[in-house]
């Protein structure tokens, strides 16, 4: 056998110098279920998984990519809105800028999510599985009342969204949610630089503006949907000029 207990702890100080703990954690829990179905498996005699004994991610190590109220402007001003496909892409890119929903979570909106008679939209998020309640303004009611009568395939399916080309199905993967967000980042021609271009981004940048419209912690985590608002402080982190209007002088 190859795989040796010095070559599994070379591999892993590899790993350290080369990615995020993040992206390490995810590397290395694959190879230790791997590792482990070797052993089982008899293909390796050396149960060496359990070098591998814990595996430490930073979900703070990178700060979240933000996109201004500007910039979000120009990317939903870059959809044509007159063509079914613009209508879908619009609704689509609307409930992840200004409701702040994960492209899991979009694809995954039944029907009976909208509550039209409360205006307000519920579901139970893929993620976490915590029950959430968005409100929706007449805007963005409007702007998917267009899309569900003048777009959306007649189907039976109970999906908000389906695919407007063969076959048409609901979407299966929220990686076309990322394809859609970052062909209109692209479009209207915002300058993307270092940052991330996908839904999530989009998710951010909602809380970035709840909090320098200077929102409370507790009100941001009801939008994002978060249980607490430990996950929520992260966005903190964006807002520079709000921290520095808060810094305490420096004791001399």
């Amino acid at each position: 056998s190859y795989l040796t207990r010095d070559g599994l702890i070379q591999f892993m100080d590899f790993l350290r110098n080369l990615y995020s703990s993040t992206a390490r954690g995810n590397i290395l829990y694959t190879v230790k279920d791997f590792l482990q179905y070797c052993y089982d498996e008899n293909i390796i005699q050396d149960n060496i998984h359990h070098i591998i004994k814990s595996i430490y991610t930073n979900p703070n190590e990178t700060l979240p990519s933000v996109y201004t109220a500007k910039e979000i402007k120009a990317i939903l001003q870059s959809v044509n809105k007159n063509t079914a496909e613009g209508k879908k892409d619009y609704a689509i890119l609307v409930l992840a800028a200004m409701l702040g929903i994960r492209a899991s979570d979009i694809i995954s909106i039944k029907l009976d999510d909208i509550k039209w008679s409360r205006n307000v939209l519920e579901f139970h998020q893929r993620k976490t599985g915590f029950f959430v309640q968005l409100p929706l303004s007449e805007n963005i009611q409007y702007i998917l009342m267009d899309y569900i009568k003048n777009s959306r395939p007649d189907t039976e399916y109970k999906s908000l969204f389906i695919r407007s080309r063969a076959p048409v199905v609901p979407y299966a993967d929220s990686a076309t949610i990322f394809n859609i967000v970052s062909k209109y980042i692209r479009l209207a021609g915002v300058k993307i630089g270092e940052r991330n271009h996908g839904p999530h981004s989009l998710r951010h940048s909602m809380a970035s503006g709840m909090l320098e419209n200077h929102a409370t912690l507790p009100v941001i985590a009801a939008a994002l949907g978060h249980n607490n608002t430990k996950n929520t402080s992260r966005y903190l982190k964006i807002d520079i000029e709000l921290l520095r209007s808060i810094a305490l002088e420096v004791p001399q």
